[in-house]
């Protein structure tokens, strides 16, 4: 993937932002329990992927093409 590529090589020194979109998603953190965070029936019926983060951090949901940033 480009952005933990560019994470991993980049000086820590130099600022790095990326705008990316994504398809709708569940997205929660790494310490997060999905079974309290996560309505798994509704993801189901939806169709709607559900995704662990590497990173801490609370539940997001991922709506259809919405500019998404990330920076460090």
């Amino acid at each position: 993937m480009l952005a933990r590529r560019l994470f991993k090589e980049k000086p820590v020194q130099e600022p790095l932002l990326l705008i990316y979109l994504d398809k709708p998603c569940v997205v929660i953190g790494r310490n997060q329990n999905p079974w309290k965070e996560v309505n798994f029936p509704a993801l189901h019926r939806a169709s709607i992927p559900f995704i662990r983060r590497r990173s801490g951090g609370g539940t997001v949901y991922h709506v259809r093409l919405v500019p998404m940033a990330l920076m460090n």
